[in-house]
């Protein structure tokens, strides 16, 4: 079921995250537009498993998920980004991919295991 778009993550988060030196030449508003763009795909992928969007806040782990892929489009355009950061994206891709296919289960912030949705939302067309 979808609910309309959500952002998992906030600016003063990724900045936290990050070292400055990969931050300080975004704006606030190219970040979140990162963090929307994350957290989309994050929905793309999960969506099939969970209710998405997730409320707000998001649980830990898929806000978490949220900033390392928000930096994604950043590093993948560098001519020669550190072996860190590839690894950073790369084990965030094999976790999102690992929750939407039910390796990995996600927890709440309190600690319980977030429900799963029971299947994803099929559009029928009779033309």
């Amino acid at each position: 079921m979808c609910r309309g778009m959500a952002v998992y993550a906030s600016v003063l988060e990724l900045l936290a995250a990050w070292p400055k030196i990969h931050t300080s030449a975004l704006s606030h508003e190219e970040m979140r537009t990162m963090l929307e763009r994350a957290s989309n795909l994050i929905d793309s992928k999960v969506g099939g498993r969970y209710d998405v969007p997730f409320v707000v806040p998001a649980p830990p782990r898929i806000r978490d998920l949220a900033v390392d892929l928000a930096m994604m489009d950043i590093f993948y355009r560098s001519a020669d980004p550190s072996p860190f950061i590839v690894q950073r994206i790369t084990w965030a891709l094999e976790a999102l991919k690992a929750i939407g296919d039910g390796a990995d289960t996600l927890v709440g912030a309190d600690g319980s295991v977030i429900a799963e949705s029971g299947g994803v939302d099929v559009l029928a067309s009779n033309t």
